[in-house]
């Protein structure tokens, strides 16, 4: 029964997003699912829902992630001639993206510190 009431929150908090992502997709494209991601971060953040209400199921789900998987893994094996093919570019921009991604994350990290070292109030 836990699982049942916890999978509902879950449900309502994706529906709602979903109706949300619909409402404002004219305007600005974000999927039903991360902007459920968020709504769930920002309610659990103000204690409208407590961890507890949903901590069971998420546990379980997080156990089973790897069959979300599953379907996309599944599907690719449809291009592997494709992919052997472009072996080597996409290999090359799966690097090049790392790197990119480490040096924005190191950079904003830098920024983060640079921000907290000013706010910090000098000891006598």
């Amino acid at each position: 029964m836990k699982y049942i009431q916890q999978f509902s929150i879950i449900l309502v908090i994706l529906f709602i997003s979903n109706l949300i992502s619909e409402m404002i997709s004219s305007y600005f494209l974000l999927p039903g699912p991360i902007l459920g991601m968020i709504v769930l971060f920002i309610l659990l953040k103000m204690n409208l829902i407590k961890l507890s209400h949903i901590e069971e199921l998420a546990i379980f789900m997080f156990s089973i992630i790897a069959l979300f998987f599953l379907p996309s893994g599944i599907s690719l094996m449809n291009y592997l001639e494709l992919i052997g093919s472009n072996f080597i570019p996409i290999i090359f921009i799966g690097v090049v993206i790392t790197i990119i991604s480490l040096a924005m994350t190191m950079k904003f990290m830098d920024i983060l510190i640079n921000i907290s070292k000013k706010k910090e109030i000098p000891h006598d």
